[in-house]
């Protein structure tokens, strides 16, 4: 397992231009299991499995959402069986568009990591996440399996509190996370960013409409109320 120390620089946060770091989600995602500070092995008893997606899978982001606690976390790489990662029906204050999990059929297979936090730790991602607005944490019966041969059925996960977002009536998969066996469509953040300020923005140029989404709150809250509503005035 690699080893990611608590001095990790590559904080997509710090990005100086507000429109490349909107962009930038779901940040800096390992392409296999990691140790996120500490030394391992690290034991999972006493720790809590969560499915982690996005900024939770992001070591730049579990470095500020974690500042402070020195505590290990192992995250194991694992395949989830009949869900997709998709996006939620909201922008996050940064200016990007998060994601939930939602399922997808049998045949769904989606790479996601499962974090195994310590109950402090998990209390902090929750303060990260807005539990219970923005997200709910909830306990579900999955099937994950991990890289290494395990099978987990158990595990919590973030919901998001106002749901997927919906085009033509079908949530959206994040197109940076891999998924093979649903017909759901993809965007990159890159498109769905440019496909909300045509459709909720008309005449605004692109850059400027995600820098208004970072600076100001009214609007993000504007934006976030017509997510439900997509599809009408499509243009």
């Amino acid at each position: 397992m690699r080893r990611i120390a608590a001095d990790y620089v590559r904080d997509m946060f710090d990005l100086a231009d507000p429109v490349a770091r909107a962009e930038a989600y779901p940040f800096d995602v390992p392409d296999r299991s990691f140790l996120f500070r500490g030394e391992a092995p690290v034991p999972r008893a006493g720790r809590v499995p969560v499915v982690c997606i996005g900024s939770n899978a992001a070591p730049s982001r579990l470095s500020v959402k974690l500042a402070g606690d020195e505590d290990p976390v192992p995250l194991d790489e694992a395949v989830l069986h009949g869900h997709a990662v998709v996006y939620s029906a909201h922008v996050a204050a940064y200016g990007s568009v998060p994601a939930t999990v939602v399922p997808a059929g049998s045949r769904a297979r989606t790479r996601v990591f499962v974090g195994w936090f310590t109950p402090a730790q998990l209390a902090r991602i929750d303060a990260s996440e807005g539990v219970p607005g923005r997200y709910r944490r909830v306990v579900r019966h999955l099937r994950l399996e991990t890289v290494g041969g395990g099978i987990l059925r158990r595990a919590h996960l973030y919901v998001g509190g106002a749901g997927p977002l919906r085009l033509r009536g079908r949530p959206v998969r994040l197109a940076e996370v891999a998924s093979v066996g649903t017909p759901l469509p993809a965007l990159t953040q890159p498109a769905l960013l440019r496909l909300l300020a045509r459709r909720l923005a008309r005449g605004e140029p692109y850059r400027a409409f995600v820098r208004r989404l970072v600076t100001d709150a009214d609007f993000r809250g504007w934006v976030n109320g017509r997510l439900g509503h997509l599809d009408e005035g499509r243009g």
